[in-house]
């Protein structure tokens, strides 16, 4: 009997040291896992979360000196900027998510900016979302464009650069998947039929996914 206390002593002993190193061993990555998720539920001041300024400022790594992401103070004031902020609780005329590539997962495009001669141009990128919630290199879309003016949007799985915001003149934009480049989403789409009784669009009125 009493070799038999004494083994369950020992074997409960041995459980209670297995199970204090295991949670041990654990302590480090669950915290860190706690502290990223925190970090990436704070937008910065250009809407981004961590992981996308993290994915931003690699990207930047790789691109010409002097390459910057675009701010929202790069875009031109206007009256027709003023109404889509004042429409839109959180604006960023040059950052937008949405699923570009139709595989179910949050992408962005951002854009970056260069000044040459006096004057800013601007070169569009994708980053497109992985399964373990990190992106990928930009695949880009346009570079060296006026876009102060103008600003950035997504209809569907479409990204749409818009030079101006004040005309209603847009550049929509596809991913074509095995190309793995964008395409001119409006290149071979027939025309549409005109009604005369259809009203007619406003600027306002063109969808645009701010996530």
């Amino acid at each position: 009997m009493r070799r038999f206390i004494w083994a369950l002593v020992l074997l409960l002993f041995g459980c209670g040291s297995l199970l204090l190193l295991g949670t041990r061993n654990r302590a480090p990555k669950t915290e860190s896992a706690v502290m990223r998720t925190a970090e990436d539920s704070v937008l910065d001041p250009q809407g981004r979360t961590g992981a996308e300024s993290r994915t931003v400022a690699r990207a930047l790594g790789a691109l010409p000196p002097g390459t910057r992401a675009a701010l929202d103070s790069d875009a031109l004031v206007s009256d027709a900027r003023h109404d889509l902020e004042s429409l839109y609780a959180d604006y960023h005329p040059y950052f937008v998510r949405g699923d570009l590539d139709g595989d179910g997962r949050i992408d962005f495009a951002q854009a970056f900016v260069q000044r040459r001669n006096g004057a800013l141009w601007f070169d569009v990128g994708v980053f497109f979302g992985r399964a373990d919630g990190t992106f990928g290199d930009p695949v880009f879309v346009e570079k060296g464009i006026t876009l102060a003016p103008g600003d950035l949007s997504i209809e569907r799985c479409i990204l749409v650069l818009v030079p101006d915001v004040s005309q209603d003149d847009s550049r929509r934009w596809r991913y074509e998947a095995q190309e793995r480049r964008f395409v001119e989403a409006d290149a071979h789409a027939p025309a549409a039929d005109t009604d005369e009784d259809a009203p007619d669009e406003t600027p306002d009125e063109r969808p645009r996914a701010r996530v």
